[in-house]
């Protein structure tokens, strides 16, 4: 699958609300997805998991905010960075909870 199409099934997405239409996309790039998350996760294959599920969501969720300027892979794969990204700035905040829970003990 090409970049046209890709761009053809995210505007049968957008334009024809055909959420059908996402699933070729998340076949293509779910294995890449994942192999990015399990290099920056050091082989956590369910942390990947979780991870690559919440991109694709973000990714159908802002899909109309897609606008072509990078490739699909591109801004998926960005988007995937900031999942990760997220995750660990809740993960830090929540050790942080944990250690001052345990401070008022």
């Amino acid at each position: 699958m090409s970049n046209a199409d890709d761009l053809k099934w995210i505007m049968q997405v957008t334009l024809l609300g055909n959420k059908d239409a996402f699933d070729p996309l998340v076949r293509k790039y779910q294995s890449p997805i994942r192999r990015f998350f399990l290099n920056l996760t050091m082989g956590d294959s369910s942390l990947s998991d979780d991870l690559a599920q919440e991109t694709f969501i973000k990714a159908y969720l802002q899909l109309k905010s897609f606008q072509g300027l990078s490739g699909f892979s591109t801004w998926l794969f960005r988007i995937a960075y900031n999942v990760f990204y997220d995750s660990i700035r809740a993960q830090k905040h929540q050790n942080e909870t944990s250690l001052d829970e345990v401070d008022r003990w």
